[in-house]
């Protein structure tokens, strides 16, 4: 009986464990950084080039929250920066933040990253 109580104790804390990880539906998890730039939603990628090398700074940008689409809530500003021989309509960096890697828009396809946008 010992050995039933961990246990038991256990599951009974599994539903509240799950509730950190999602929103008021229970199917919200968490959701990535990205960044709003003229108009355009960024958002990280796994299979982008971290490396990839920065160009000239773009301007200011914002970090924004869950929201759908471009009316999402800002979180944070941030210093948005073009990389070298990509359109920044693809992908954009951010240096120096906590928020710091390169972000790619939403809805191009991996087919449209340039090379040195793909992870080697």
């Amino acid at each position: 009986m010992l050995v039933a109580r961990p246990v038991l104790g256990f599951l009974a804390a599994l539903p509240l464990l799950g509730a950190c990880a999602s929103g008021v539906s229970g199917n919200d998890g968490d959701c990535n950084a990205r960044i709003r730039y003229e108009g355009v939603i960024y958002q990280p990628h796994n299979a982008l080039n971290e490396t990839a090398p920065p160009g000239a700074e773009l301007g200011a940008g914002d970090v924004v929250g869950c929201d759908e689409g471009a009316s999402a809530s800002k979180v944070d500003e941030v210093t948005v920066y073009a990389l070298k021989n990509v359109p920044h309509s693809i992908a954009v960096k951010i240096r120096g933040s906590d928020w710091e890697g390169t972000y790619v828009g939403e809805g191009v396809p991996k087919s449209e990253w340039p090379t040195v946008l793909r992870r080697p």
